[in-house]
């Protein structure tokens, strides 16, 4: 299981790839930023509101991209999850939704 991690990974298909090769029937992917129209991109989080006093890296994954890769490591998407919110990054060509993704091995 990934929850909300995969997107702060530097290279996202590395760590998936991983993730599927030790996965024994089952891997859920969830809390991850995703885009449908754009290629995935990369933005930089700011979460000084909730109280951090730091800046970091993010991937907003594009939902194909994830299932190309992850038909390519033998995964099946067995059923998509929708987590109900969206983000607005400043700049970035399209509104990320949050969603998981629970795919068979």
């Amino acid at each position: 299981m990934s929850s909300s991690s995969l997107q702060y990974a530097e290279d996202w298909r590395l760590i998936l790839s991983g993730l599927a090769t030790s996965a024994l029937s089952w891997l859920f992917v969830t809390r991850l930023q995703m885009v449908r129209t754009v290629p995935s991109f990369v933005v930089v989080q700011r979460p000084h509101v909730y109280g951090y006093q730091s800046e970091y890296l993010s991937w907003v994954i594009n939902r194909d991209e994830l299932r190309q890769h992850a038909d390519s490591l033998g995964l099946t998407l067995e059923r998509e999850f929708v987590a109900g919110y969206t983000t607005t990054y400043e700049g970035a060509p399209e509104v990320s939704e949050t969603a998981g993704f629970l795919f068979k091995k």
